[in-house]
């Protein structure tokens, strides 16, 4: 996946460090992140195959969602759960997965 979109996510970093708009920064930020997001079969739709009714997704306090720093907090996290197929993967908030766990 990374191979298919190298020249893209080279523009949308060189646009992100000329930007001065706050928000326009973080929207080129929130594509380059989903770039870079491995999506797996278990993944809620339209990520993956689950279809959304079966469990919560990580926004609903699974206790293994790390968010992460910045404006990125409001949406991606690191999935900590080592029976999770997403541990340790770049995660959007509602990718979801079967080993939620209220924390």
């Amino acid at each position: 996946m990374f191979d298919d979109n190298t020249e893209r996510l080279r523009e949308l970093c060189e646009r992100v460090s000329e930007e001065q708009d706050r928000e326009k920064m973080r929207e080129l930020t929130k594509e380059i992140q989903r770039l870079l997001c491995e999506r797996q079969p278990n993944d809620f739709e339209p990520y993956g195959q689950r279809e959304r009714w079966t469990a919560s997704d990580c926004s609903s306090g699974c206790k293994w969602f790390h968010t992460l720093s910045g404006p990125a907090s409001l949406d991606w996290g690191v999935c900590g759960n080592p029976a999770s197929p997403r541990a340790g993967l770049l995660t959007f908030e509602h990718q979801g997965c079967p080993e939620f766990e209220r924390g």
